[in-house]
């Protein structure tokens, strides 16, 4: 009968974990080529590290919540969810109203188009109307993702 060790099989989640960040980094270079361009290989490693941990804080674990919560870094930055400009994607990470993780996920990335989709609307009214500056942007210009909220929903091919 073959025994495998606490150690052994606590060796083998981590080499699992370490294949998931990799796959990790080559979605963010492949998805998100603009947004990680300027950093070097240890550099995206280290923010996709950071940021699964801190989806672990709002209970996210499964490979696609992970991969869409590190999305939502890649396009609102990586400490998106400490950012007091952005408390209302806090909010919906730690709505006690909704009992699962991943459903308050699919809430923030929902609302997060649904926003993304509006401001993209006033911009275009703005332009048609000749308006330059937005009155709001004070308030919106924390919202702005850095890609398109499309992307939100991609997960890794790799």
């Amino acid at each position: 009968m073959l025994t495998i060790s606490a150690a052994q099989v606590e060796a083998l989640g981590e080499v699992e974990r370490l294949r998931f960040v990799e796959s990790m980094c080559l979605h963010l270079r492949n998805v998100f080529p603009k947004i990680v361009a300027s950093l070097d290989d240890q550099a995206v490693k280290c923010r996709v590290e950071y940021t699964l941990r801190r989806a672990a804080v709002f209970g996210l674990s499964s490979r696609q919540d992970l991969c869409r919560y590190l999305n939502l870094a890649a396009l609102f930055g990586w400490d998106f969810d400490r950012n007091p400009h952005r408390a209302w994607m806090r909010h919906y990470l730690t709505d006690e109203q909704v009992s699962r993780p991943s459903e308050r996920l699919a809430r923030l990335v929902k609302e997060s188009a649904f926003r993304n989709k509006l401001q993209e609307k006033n911009r275009a009214l703005r332009e048609e109307f000749g308006q330059d500056e937005d009155p709001l942007d004070d308030s919106m210009s924390e919202f702005a993702p850095h890609a398109p909220l499309t992307l939100l929903d991609k997960e890794s091919d790799t």
